[in-house]
């Protein structure tokens, strides 16, 4: 069943194309988002302050399901996320596939939206049970009896028979392989991840304080978040609520030469869409050196998944896209789909990966260390930023549009 946008912004005739407008380059949804924004920044800033607050502690609270799975076992988080797309695809169709964004922060009023209805409603109640749920596991978890890690005194053949990225660690006796092998007997497999857990802090244990507190970080923010998201759902009341009427496409002005601020926003978009990019390659590389296989085969495939929705763009043609954008002073349609489907996509995947793989990875250098909290950052930022823009701003329907008529187009080349 087809629901109704989050969030949505009225559309007229399509604008012309410009002369200074190469014939591949459109701006048509970039200008309704700036006539959006405008409108939102003049009549409802602080309804935007509260949207931006309630978006960022949305995906902080999220990591609790992860960071949860270190002591559990990472079929939660698949449990978890598979059951919260089937719920948002009752609701959203088959549209949620493509932007989980719509399941990561379901029932989301946007600025030109009506109320949510009461499905969306019971759709936030899920979210914040599914979140709960693994926590109250680790934390009972954690009552249990503790398996302690013995000296590594053990190596040769008993390392040979842990997994590859314990097998280095084992050899150069920074973990005991007997300790490993006894631990995972002994606990059930809904738990057995505290193994690993465990032998990533003894390897770790000699870590500088900025890497320490880089993981505490990691650990006690996300719970923190939920419980702020819980009391913020309590209290929502207090936060205003101003629906505005969705801005009409008017019809195409030349404005002439941009501005240097409107020129270093371009650039600083693309900076960031290559640096995200760059960010999560960076970690798969890590995962490959650190023996981490299954993860890097996640996030190859997450990577590939991405890169298959842009395919029809291609790197000459957001290189195109950029040239056009710098030239307009203002982000092309070709460029915001691309990085709708990298931030509604791959970020939040890249995201609850990069985080459940931290202690497991961040064992091996300070640079991972400081390379995985980098790339988490930068992906809760890309995140949040792009539930901002689709949800609230309402930029998604406009952009599914694009889309559609670009396939269309191809097809009928």
């Amino acid at each position: 069943m087809e629901a109704a946008e989050t969030s949505t912004i009225s559309s007229g005739s399509s604008s012309p194309t410009s002369s200074s407008e190469t014939a591949a380059a459109t701006f048509r949804v970039a200008r309704l988002m700036a006539l959006a924004a405008e409108e939102i920044e003049q009549k409802a800033r602080i309804a935007s302050w509260c949207a931006t607050t309630e978006i960022v502690l949305e995906v902080l609270a999220w990591l609790v399901v992860p960071t949860a799975a270190w002591s559990t076992t990472p079929w939660m988080i698949v449990l978890v996320f598979a059951t919260m797309l089937l719920a948002s695809s009752l609701e959203e169709g088959s549209r949620v596939l493509r932007n989980p964004l719509l399941a990561l922060i379901p029932g989301f009023q946007g600025a030109f939206a009506p109320s949510v209805p009461s499905s969306r409603r019971f759709a936030q109640l899920l979210a914040l049970v599914l979140r709960l749920a693994p926590v109250l596991l680790f934390l009972w978890i954690q009552s249990w009896e503790p398996v302690y890690f013995a000296d590594a005194r053990d190596g040769g053949d008993t390392c040979a028979a842990l997994p590859a990225w314990l097998q280095t660690p084992c050899g150069n006796r920074k973990v005991s392989a007997s300790s490993y092998i006894a631990c995972q007997k002994r606990l059930p497999w809904y738990a057995n991840s505290w193994c690993n857990a465990r032998a990533a802090f003894v390897i770790g244990q000699g870590k500088k304080p900025a890497a320490a507190a880089a993981g505490s970080a990691l650990l006690l923010t996300p719970p923190l978040a939920l419980t702020l998201l819980a009391a913020w759902r309590i209290g929502s009341c207090c936060c205003p609520r101003t629906q505005l009427e969705p801005p009409q496409d008017p019809a195409w002005q030349d404005s002439g030469e941009p501005t240097k601020l409107q020129k270093f926003k371009v650039m600083q978009a693309f900076g960031l869409f290559v640096a995200d990019i760059a960010s999560d390659f960076s970690c798969f590389i890590q995962f490959l050196t650190g023996h981490h296989y299954w993860f890097a085969a996640i996030a190859l495939a997450t990577f590939l998944g991405s890169m298959l929705q842009q395919h029809a763009l291609g790197l000459k043609g957001l290189y195109h896209e950029f040239c056009a954008s710098l030239k307009e002073g203002q982000l092309s349609d070709g460029f915001l789909a691309a990085a709708r489907t990298e931030k509604s996509l791959e970020a939040p995947a890249a995201l609850l990966l990069q985080t459940y793989a931290y202690p497991f990875v961040s064992m091996s250098s300070d640079f991972a260390v400081y390379s995985f909290s980098f790339s988490i950052l930068l992906s809760v930022y890309s995140v949040a930023g792009a539930a901002y823009e689709l949800l609230y701003v309402g930029s998604l329907k406009e952009l599914e549009k694009h889309e559609y008529s670009e396939l269309r187009n191809l097809a009928a080349t």
